[in-house]
């Protein structure tokens, strides 16, 4: 399989890790030969285990670069800050060696980027390896189909590289903060981060005790659009899954075998008909204008494009979901309990940052309804 024949666009900006974050990542199927792990030298060396075999970190990284927003997730949610990231959006203005704006080439977690990190590229091409060697980064982290193969290799040799096991599969989140916070020499953050997720699952667990009380079954389905009569149903073998059965739902799956994704024929969705809730994850691989962001200046406009991304990723299928007869056969649909939200925001960030941003999308979904 040709990982490089992926392509997807969050906000219409072309991404190969797009599909792949979808077909591949959410069904734990990676690509291309694991990596040599890296040697280091100097002094309070560690071994750290990851999916592709050893990492050997020394001392403390002072300098993380981070290849994708899973990793940053995980980064961010262990209290450090990135020295170097691939950006979900390009940079678009004179200076792109550092990040000027994280809080609008990075949705949903720039505002937590304190600092202006190395400008390392956007998500759909590889990193820059002049640019991340120049950073002289003390540690490299990104998910396992970016550090393999021959692009891995010139990776190792600037740093230890850490891969990371496919973010969307149940409790690989935990496993890769536990791993990168061994890299950092402190195993402690992980538990707090940890510590931290589990206090918002219980606080969502007792806003939303009453309306999973009276709707406990929910079904969750990702799709472009529905005219080529394919969706995937996420099961409870994956990350969102485990977020929303940890609050108390049921999630809904078709019969057989259980990945934490299936491939489902639309003809087959009545079948599933005891969903209480449904919950739509949209994206699209159509491309549209470049958003300039040195024009994003002030949190209204940043706002504004936030919520124009969104639109841009749901609106084709909650359309095609709207014009469907057996869309709206379903009894979800009959009492308009089908809640149309972007695969970016659920799917892709995959830590316990991006758990809390499901959670409170949850409560403005179901609550205010």
């Amino acid at each position: 399989m040709n990982c490089s024949a992926f392509q997807f666009n969050f906000g219409g900006f072309r991404f190969s890790s797009a599909l792949l974050a979808l077909v591949l990542s959410i069904g734990g199927v990676g690509c291309g030969d694991p990596g040599a792990s890296p040697s280091s030298t100097g002094k309070n060396c560690r071994t750290v285990s990851q999916v592709l075999g050893e990492t050997t970190v020394c001392d403390r990284p002072k300098k993380v670069a981070v290849l994708d927003v899973h990793s940053l997730d995980l980064l961010l949610s262990l209290g450090e800050q990135p020295a170097g990231v691939v950006t979900p959006l390009p940079i678009s203005t004179n200076d792109t060696s550092r990040v000027q704006r994280p809080d609008i080439a990075i949705p949903y977690l720039g505002d937590k980027v304190t600092t202006q990190p190395t400008y390392l590229g956007s998500l759909g091409r590889p990193p820059s390896l002049e640019v991340l060697s120049q950073s002289r980064p003390d540690l490299i982290v990104g998910e396992s189909w970016q550090i393999q193969g021959g692009a891995g290799a010139l990776m190792a040799k600037l740093a230890p590289t850490l891969p990371l096991a496919p973010r969307s599969e149940r409790g690989n989140w935990r496993k890769n903060l536990r791993a990168l916070a061994q890299a950092l020499g402190d195993e402690a953050l992980a538990d707090r981060a940890i510590a931290r997720y589990r206090r918002q699952i219980d606080a969502a667990r007792r806003d939303l005790k009453s309306v999973i009380k009276a709707h406990p079954r929910v079904l969750i389905l990702t799709g472009e659009s529905m005219n080529k009569g394919v969706l995937f149903v996420l099961t409870g073998e994956g990350y969102i899954g485990e977020v929303l059965e940890s609050i108390g739902f049921d999630v809904v799956e078709p019969p057989g075998p259980i990945r934490n994704f299936i491939p489902l024929s639309i003809e087959i969705l009545p079948e599933l008909n005891q969903a209480d809730l449904i919950f739509v994850l949209g994206y699209t691989s159509a491309a549209i204008q470049t958003i300039e962001t040195e024009d994003l200046t002030n949190t209204k406009s940043l706002l504004e494009t936030k919520d124009a991304l969104v639109n841009q990723q749901v609106s084709r299928i909650r359309t095609d979901w709207q014009n469907n007869p057996i869309a709206q056969s379903l009894k979800a649909s009959k009492s308009d309990r089908v809640y149309f939200h972007t695969f970016y925001e659920w799917n892709v960030l995959n830590g316990p940052l991006g758990a809390e941003l499901i959670l409170t999308q949850l409560r403005e979904s179901l609550l205010d309804n």
